[in-house]
């Protein structure tokens, strides 16, 4: 009998049960969105966790309406903002729908952007699951943090001192803090929390009247029900996590193939990516797990400046974005795999790199 498929991913969301606690508790107070309770409370527990204020927070109903929403209220207006190729495409996505004029810049050996001396904005994006490092030799005065799968990695967040800065966490099904869908905001500048509470209730605050466009970006109280669930479950949840990593960074250490120097810290991830030597190899392990029911995923495909929507912004030479697209790939990690399964990936990959060498 051929053995079962190993899904790349597999959302483990809360119980049904530990939601419902909350869902009641929205039936309760009657309201289900607008700020209700529940979403009040939300941003009081995340505020907790970055190590802010509440009014610091806000939630929102996606972490890509969330970064829209970052850039489309930053104090400093200008429309021209740096970020990384190499990324997911919800962020040029979001800087083009906020009305910005993106450029694409490179990645350093961690998978961080390489901004100008003369940058004034930009977006950084923290690559899967890593936390935030401010020793390069320049950073922007305004800089937005896509931080979309680093929740673990955003506790007690560490702002560089002299920049403004907004900071973006997904609440997506991937992510290792899973509310089915939803975002939060969080800033060292209050004033532009609540620019962009407002931008989420079309612009409006206190009236009826729209101060300028804006968009219908608040989350509910079902999403925050699931995120409470999420939340009271993390503690169990993140050393779930963090034990699967010692798996995935044990083979792939033994096979010298690990991804970046993020690998293999405490910290609570949804990502096992691994590095090959070259395109060539990088294809051909692809077709030989996929064919022996291993599922794999290129998460940021061949990076964003190749894509068709984006062929407008400008770039110059990306030799490490161009190296990482073609050499690393997204292998099965989430919460239901078995102790088997890495086995079994392990014994897969250890017969592929025999064979090759």
């Amino acid at each position: 009998m051929a053995e079962s498929v190993i899904p790349v991913f597999k959302p483990v969301l809360p119980e049904t049960s530990a939601i419902g606690v909350y869902l009641e508790r929205a039936a309760r107070s009657g309201k289900y969105s607008n700020w209700g309770p529940l979403v009040t409370s939300l941003e009081e527990r995340l505020a907790d966790h970055f190590g802010v204020h509440p009014a610091n927070v806000a939630m929102c109903t996606s972490g890509t309406t969330a970064l829209e929403g970052a850039l489309a209220t930053a104090a400093d207006t200008g429309v021209d903002w740096e970020l990384p190729a190499w990324t997911f495409t919800a962020t040029p996505g979001a800087a083009l729908r906020a009305g910005k004029k993106p450029h694409f810049v490179d990645v350093d050996l961690d998978q961080r952007a390489i901004f100008g001396a003369e940058t004034i904005r930009a977006i950084d994006v923290l690559p899967f699951g890593a936390g935030p490092t401010w020793e390069r030799a320049t950073l922007p005065l305004t800089l937005v943090v896509d931080a979309a799968a680093s929740f673990d990695s955003t506790k007690d967040f560490s702002f560089p001192s002299k920049s403004s800065v907004g900071v973006i966490v997904s609440l997506h099904a991937t992510k290792s803090l899973p509310a089915g869908e939803g975002g939060v905001f969080f800033s060292n500048d209050r004033g532009w929390v609540d620019q962009f509470r407002q931008w989420a209730n079309f612009g409006m605050w206190g009236s009826r009247v729209s101060q300028f466009p804006g968009t219908n970006g608040k989350m509910s109280e079902f999403t925050a029900a699931v995120a409470h669930a999420a939340l009271d479950a993390w503690p169990d949840s993140r050393a779930r996590w963090i034990h699967q990593s010692k798996y995935s960074y044990r083979i792939s250490t033994n096979l010298d193939i690990v991804s970046s120097r993020n690998d293999g810290l405490e910290l609570a991830t949804p990502y096992w990516n691994i590095q090959l030597k070259n395109e060539r190899s990088r294809v051909s392990l692809e077709s030989y797990l996929t064919q022996r029911g291993v599922e794999t995923r290129r998460w940021w495909g061949d990076g964003c400046h190749k894509m068709p929507a984006y062929e407008q912004i400008g770039h110059r030479e990306l030799p490490r974005t161009e190296k990482f697209s073609q050499t690393i790939l997204g292998l099965p990690f989430h919460l239901s795999m078995s102790i088997s399964d890495f086995e079994r990936i392990e014994h897969l990959l250890e017969t592929y790199f025999a064979r090759e060498n």
